[in-house]
């Protein structure tokens, strides 16, 4: 990562709430909460990093379009893949991550359906 990212404000403010609140309910969280409190997690991540994500040049977009569907491909397998679940794994929202093809033939979800 080439900066830190402030807890202060913004969706890390968020973020950091959010982990403070659910370390704090360890033990009053059931199993299916932790899981999407979990997956709320990851998408405050993604947004924390998302304006690192964004490309600011066509041929970097160009890299991380190749980059994500290299990644989709190599999860074609796992029916549980979704847009977000990409997203997430590669840093950025899931709106930046929509952006990203908006101008391409095929969406990830198109991708993903193949």
């Amino acid at each position: 990562m080439a900066h830190a990212y402030p807890l202060t404000d913004g969706p890390g403010a968020v973020l950091a709430s959010l982990v403070s609140s659910a370390v704090g309910q360890r033990v009053t969280i059931g199993d299916r909460s932790a899981s999407r409190l979990g997956e709320a997690g990851l998408h405050l991540v993604a947004g924390t990093l998302s304006d690192a994500a964004q490309p600011n040049d066509s041929a970097a977009a160009d890299a991380l379009r190749l980059q994500v569907l290299n990644y989709i491909r190599a999860h074609l397998a796992d029916p549980a893949l979704t847009h977000a679940q990409v997203a997430a794994a590669h840093c950025m929202a899931a709106r930046t991550l929509h952006r990203l093809f908006e101008h391409e033939p095929h969406t990830v979800t198109d991708y993903i359906r193949v």
